[in-house]
């Protein structure tokens, strides 16, 4: 008894084909597109994407400046990386050759808590708010073998005092 013709089964395996390759072509499109961008949210996170390079040391562990008090948790340099799949779905994390200076904090603030301040660095670059997952995590752009230190206040507008800040050491 013969259910299925062999023309039918070769459709069916066909159409079948060519939906897992719209799919991967899609979600590869749509990764690829964002990953570069994406900042890990913690040391282990970064670890398990092979993009850790080095943690840093950030003192003092705190800032204050109104009313909002700000404690620091890790700090560390990580490859920025994309993200490539083998054989439809097996996930890759590649690395760009650029890095990013990443910072989280200890405790997850609310979204507009962030609207009025912005953390910059003594050359006057801000970092950028990642908001992922439980941690608010912070990151510029910075060459993997920077040393030295690296000053970061917490301010309102550029043109603003920097009375207090916190000291990250890059050896």
């Amino acid at each position: 008894m013969k259910i299925f013709s062999r023309k039918t089964i070769f459709t069916i395996l066909s159409v079948v084909v060519v939906i897992l390759l719209g799919l991967k072509y899609l979600n590869n499109g749509i990764t690829e597109y964002y990953s570069q961008k994406w900042v890990s949210t913690t040391i282990q996170d970064s670890k398990a994407k092979n993009a850790f390079v080095r943690q840093l040391t950030i003192r003092p562990g705190f800032l204050k400046k109104d009313n909002l008090e700000i404690e620091f948790n890790e700090c560390w340099i990580e490859q920025q990386t994309r993200i490539e799949y083998s054989w439809l779905f097996f996930k890759n994390y590649i690395g760009t050759g650029d890095y990013n200076l990443c910072f989280n904090l200890k405790k997850n603030y609310p979204d507009m808590t962030f609207v009025d301040y912005f953390f910059v660095h003594q050359d006057g670059h801000a970092f950028a708010l990642n908001g992922s997952g439980n941690s608010n995590v912070f990151d510029h752009r910075v060459d993997k073998n920077l040393s030295g230190q690296i000053k970061i206040s917490l301010v309102t507008g550029w043109k603003e005092k920097r009375d207090t800040s916190i000291t990250i050491d890059l050896n």
